[in-house]
Formats: C-alpha cells, structure tokens, sequence
C-alpha cells in the first residue's frame, strides 16, 4: 500500500517527529509492505535523513493552517497580510500533493499531527481515505487558533474516509471520539521491546528538565518549585533545563530574569539544545515533567525507559502514563505532583532520599514502558488500521 504522510517540521528533535521515525521505520523492519510518500514543510535535517534512507520525499513551502499569532504590535500590523499569504501557500501545496497523489497512485493520506490540514483537503479532493493522527490538545497546547476554526477541524473529522489516531484515551476525549468507530488510540512507539539503555558509569547530581522552554511545559511552575525547594535546603542540587530556547521569546527572558531575581543563576542552568538526552536522563537524579496538557509525555516514557525517575505532572498524557503503570505493576511508577509545593516537596525527597530508595519505582516503569510503548506495539496498531481502511474502501467501491 502506499501512503502519504504529511508532517509539520522539519526538526529531528520534536517529539512528533521521534514518533514518525519510529513508525515509518518500524514498518520497514516488519515488512509491512507501506511505501512511504512523505511531504514536509521545506528542506532541512529531517528531509535529508529520509531521503538518506532511501525515501520519497517532497518539500514545500506551506504553514500551520492557524490564525497568525498576535504577540507584538507589528502581529496586528501584519495580521492580514500573513494570513493571507499563508493561505496561498496553503491552496498551492493542495495542488502540489493532489498532483503527487494522483502521479503515484496513493492509498491514503496520514496527517502526522492536526495543525496542517492539507491532508484532509487533498483526501476530500480526491475522495481518498484520511488519517488524521491527533497528538495535542487542539490548539490549547501550543496557544494557537484553527483556520477558519476548530468546530471546521472536528467537523472534517466526521466526513466519510476520516479516521483518527489519539495518541492516549484523554487525548481521545478531549476530541469527543470515545464512541466513533473510526477512531483508535494507538500509543507512541519509543524503541524496539527488547532495548536495553547501556547502563551510566557515573550518577549526576542534578535535577533534569528535557523539552522546548515554552510555557505549555510547565516551565515557570518548575522554577518556582525549585526556587522552594533551594530555600529550604543548603546544598540544593541544580537544575538543568536542556530544550531549544524559542527566538525573541518573551517568555524565556521572562524565565531568565525569574532566575537572576531570585539569585538562582549557578543553580538552574539553561543547558540549550542537546543531543545526549538519553545519557542526561541516565545519569540525572530525576527529570521533572511538569506541563499541564502534554498529549503522550514521550520525555516521560523515554526517561523511564532509560531508567531515571520521572516527578511527573498528574495531568492529560502524563497522568495516563501513570495510571496506565499502576493497572500493570498494581504500584506507582513515577512520583505525582498537582501543584507547586507537592513538586517542591518531591524535589527536597528526591535529593535527600539515598539513590537506591526509587529502584523499584523505576524498575516498573521501565517494565510499564517496554509494555505499552514499544514501536512493534505501534506498528501493528497503525498497520492495522490502515489494512482495516483499505478493505473498507475496497467493499464500498464495489
């Protein structure tokens, strides 16, 4: 069969992406028999590792079908401007793929995340079968507004030949898609079952936080929980906040100028982005997890996987991570937290508790994980539901 995948990004490090490698990569090692079409905003890291491995890629100049953000008063300015051009590039991609779909015969249509909805106009265009797979919270996660709204999301999403992949149970509720039979909650592939980290050398005396530095993750919470936790204690163990630092965010100088305020600089270091997340997680005392509508939490599971302790947000993705451990181990695989002195607590236990104390928490965490997350477990679901579609739209042809 042959699919086209949309994607949003061209980054190797967002989380949606780490979840698309897997798949299509999983899919190739299954033999599945999916011939991938992929199509990406422009060229950059990731179209070239696709195209290295041998991939049918196309790169295009398209946006998020959103409304422009209005942050500054040149946003107002240019509201108008923006949005129409990007709509412009919107209905040229439209064409671009019809045309891809058409000239190699495409099967269906695989939206990785919902902010682009090229997907489901070319689907619709060429009455091709539409898989939109929903990793967020609409537009609440990312403080952004669907073009011309979110109703018009959820109302393509009913049309004959859309079916849905929610990447959690909440996720699926959030969209109101418990009862739709054309929806599935397949979870995130993170590594192959029989994965093993290379156990650490050393042990890092540090606090780990690992995502972009943004304010759907928590960010602001955690240093005030820090901030706690360092006044109530004389050798407070650091902190260290590894994700990329949005430009010209007023955020982040906002976060920044928090740290100097409160003397904090020396003890929450702003690590930028990184590529040896896994060994940060290794070697950290716990990484914290603190965002309040996290779609799966794959830092969660990736931190379990590679045996560090998550302190985690009792929320969404990760609050069904949690859940999900204690229905397979019957005990808590992760330390929760629902507000600022809970986090500020846990910190202060973690950092004084001996390093031994959390072996079995984490030892079922990562039994959890290597469980419900393993990218054959995602393979088989997505593979599954593809052949599901396909028979459909064979039977109703006929």
């Amino acid at each position: 069969m042959r699919v086209l995948y949309i994607l949003h990004t061209n980054s190797l490090t967002d989380g949606s992406t780490k979840s698309f490698l897997a798949l299509v990569d999983g899919m190739a090692a299954a033999g599945a028999g999916v011939e991938p079409y992929i199509v990406l905003p422009g060229d950059g890291a990731l179209s070239s590792l696709l195209r290295s491995k041998g991939m049918r890629v196309f790169a295009l100049n398209y946006r998020f079908s959103i409304y422009p953000h209005l942050r500054r008063w040149q946003d107002w300015l240019l509201f108008l401007p923006r949005l129409a051009y990007w709509q412009w590039l919107e209905h040229r991609a439209v064409r671009h793929v019809t045309a891809i779909c058409r000239d190699n015969g495409v099967d269906l249509i695989h939206s990785n995340v919902s902010v682009v909805a090229i997907g489901m106009k070319v689907a619709h265009r060429l009455h091709l079968p539409c898989v939109y797979h929903l990793r967020e919270y609409g537009g609440q996660t990312w403080g952004m507004h669907y073009f011309p709204s979110h109703r018009s999301y959820l109302a393509a999403m009913q049309r004959a030949g859309a079916y849905t992949v929610c990447i959690t149970r909440d996720v699926q509720r959030y969209y109101g898609l418990c009862d739709d039979g054309r929806s599935r909650v397949i979870y995130n592939g993170l590594f192959p079952a029989a994965y093993r980290p290379a156990p650490s050398s050393t042990d890092g005396n540090y606090f780990l936080f690992a995502g972009r530095i943004e304010a759907a993750k928590g960010v602001q919470m955690l240093l005030e929980a820090y901030r706690l936790y360092a006044a109530s204690c004389k050798d407070a163990l650091p902190l260290w906040l590894a994700g990329r630092e949005p430009d010209a965010s007023a955020y982040v100088r906002s976060l920044h100028a928090y740290v100097e305020q409160h003397g904090l600089e020396g003890k929450v270091i702003f690590l930028g982005e990184r590529t040896d997340i896994y060994i940060l997680m290794q070697q950290a005392r716990a990484i914290v997890v603190a965002s309040p509508l996290e779609g799966f939490g794959r830092c969660t599971a990736e931190a379990m996987y590679n045996g560090c302790l998550v302190v985690g947000r009792d929320t969404c993705g990760t609050k069904e991570q949690m859940d999900n451990g204690v229905s397979l181990t019957g005990d808590e695989i992760a330390l929760r937290f629902t507000t600022t002195q809970q986090l500020a607590a846990h910190l202060k236990e973690c950092a004084s508790a001996p390093r031994d104390a959390y072996d079995a928490m984490r030892q079922r965490a990562a039994t959890t994980v290597r469980r419900l997350y393993s990218t054959e477990a995602n393979v088989r679901g997505v593979h599954r539901l593809y052949c599901d579609i396909l028979s459909t739209t064979k039977s109703n042809a006929r």
